[in-house]
């Protein structure tokens, strides 16, 4: 039996399901596979002009979004190592888990950044990994903390970078994430426990096999449904989620609702009636 990449599902699937609604953030903006490969690449090029190299690793800090969707997969399909926090966590433990796992680059929501602006010092604590590039917003990439001086420069010249690789504009054919085999047992992520097992977070590092292993579960046990709908609300930054709520569906050409805030039945119970999920987490 021959397992295949995740990350060869979802180029397959971001260049068939081209033009259908991707993401939602429920009850505001969608954005297409279209829209979605198209915020990769802003990314990607973000990353290559910072210096961050295949296997380094990017940490996302922020609420569940559509946004938060398309951070995960730029790094994932630039084969960086994703380190996604959950958004609970508080700031001096994302500065230290972030030095810790040697992040180079931190991609965050508003709310994380009024957090971690609150305590200036951690900064300091993320610049202590080498080669640390900054912090960047996960809405529209502005950039937050610049420590070298590149990624400001970079990213005011995003759009001219885009259209001088692309002059045509991003096509079906511009998506090749999924250039050469990569090895099943390469780590792709480093997922940090909620702490509820002791007073410290353990980082679990997940190798390519074992997304890749869930999504095929997914392939074997649910009714695919390109252009059906999921509503999702569990936490992102966690593999359940991740799995079932962002992976297996985005692999599929589904469209997924991501709920803000917090589940509270009577909004639950709204938001279903609306996005009529074929499945629910």
């Amino acid at each position: 039996y021959n397992m295949r990449h995740f990350i060869s599902y979802f180029n397959d699937s971001a260049k068939k399901h081209w033009d259908l609604p991707a993401v939602t953030n429920y009850g505001k903006e969608t954005y297409t596979y279209a829209q979605m490969a198209e915020g990769i690449e802003k990314y990607h090029i973000l990353f290559e002009e910072a210096g961050i190299e295949k296997g380094d690793k990017v940490a996302i800090y922020a609420r569940n979004s559509a946004e938060w969707c398309i951070a995960y997969y730029a790094t994932l399909t630039y084969d960086a190592v994703t380190v996604p926090f959950l958004p609970d966590f508080l700031p001096a433990a994302v500065a230290e888990l972030g030095s810790f796992s040697e992040c180079k680059m931190l991609i965050i929501d508003d709310v994380a950044y009024r957090a971690l602006s609150a305590s200036p010092e951690l900064y300091d604590v993320l610049e202590t990994t080498k080669g640390f590039a900054g912090v960047v917003d996960i809405k529209n990439l502005t950039v937050l903390h610049d420590t070298t001086g590149k990624l400001a420069k970079v990213r005011e010249n995003l759009e001219s970078h885009l259209s001088s690789r692309y002059p045509d504009g991003l096509t079906p054919d511009s998506v090749n994430y999924y250039k050469e085999e990569r090895d099943m047992n390469a780590p792709v992520e480093i997922s940090f426990t909620s702490g509820t097992t002791s007073a410290t977070s353990k980082g679990v590092v997940l190798p390519a096999r074992s997304l890749s292993a869930n999504l095929e579960f997914g392939f074997r046990e649910i009714p695919t449904c390109v252009g059906g709908h999921i509503f999702a609300i569990l936490p992102m930054a966690h593999m359940f989620g991740q799995a079932f709520d962002v992976i297996f569906p985005l692999s599929s050409g589904c469209h997924v609702h991501v709920m803000p805030g917090k589940p509270t039945p009577a909004r639950l119970l709204a938001g279903l009636g609306v996005v009529k999920p074929f499945m629910f987490l």
